[in-house]
Order: structure tokens, then C-alpha cells, then sequence
């Protein structure tokens, strides 16, 4: 996981929160002028069931960030580097009126 954190330049500035308890808000200062990029993933299981591993990242003011970082982390972890360009996961008009037709149905 880290090694793909290290996609982005300053990714030496992602924390990982260890302890699972940790309350996110109180850890980041629960203070609205102050931006984060906020990563969570499923990681092992344990006897006490799938662990989470936590990243968050302050977005400093002025400083570059890619908003696509995100996305790429994604494809990155999902092994579908092949949808790093957004171009590549059209579908055809009929396919995507089908999927909205069951996203409707599901989610009404």
C-alpha cells in the first residue's frame, strides 16, 4: 500500500492512522478551513475481523494536488491500470441506459 501511495510526489506526507479507534475528527483538528485527501482500505483479517488501513493527507494551501489522484490510486489497487484514462471506460449508449435502468431500480 505504501509503495502505491508513493504515486503521488509528496507522498511522503501521507500519515497512517494505526490505532482503529482513533477519532478521524479530533485527529485532523475538526477545523473546516483545513482541506484533507482521506484514504481507507480493507486490510487483513484478523480474529477480530478485516482490519482497516487509514491514510490522510492535508491539502496545503497553494500547493499542487491532482485531482485525479484518487482514480488512480484506484486503478492502481484495483490492477485496472487500462481505466486510467477515463476515455477508456465509456460504453455504448444501449449498455449504459441498461445500467442506469438497474441503478434506478435498486437505489428507488
Amino acid at each position: 500500500m505504501k509503495k502505491i501511495l508513493k504515486l503521488d510526489k509528496g507522498a511522503d506526507e501521507f500519515i497512517e492512522l494505526i490505532d482503529k479507534d482513533t477519532d478521524l475528527r479530533a485527529e485532523l483538528c475538526d477545523d473546516p478551513t483545513r482541506h484533507w485527501f482521506y484514504l481507507e482500505v480493507p486490510g487483513m483479517r484478523t480474529a477480530k475481523g478485516r482490519m482497516k488501513v487509514r491514510f490522510y493527507k492535508e491539502l496545503k494551501p497553494g500547493a499542487p494536488f491532482d485531482l485525479q489522484y484518487g482514480r488512480v490510486l484506484a486503478c492502481h489497487l484495483l490492477n485496472t491500470r487500462i481505466k486510467l484514462n477515463w476515455q477508456n471506460c465509456t460504453l455504448p449508449k444501449d449498455q449504459e441506459q441498461a445500467l442506469v435502468a438497474r441503478f434506478r431500480k435498486h437505489f428507488s
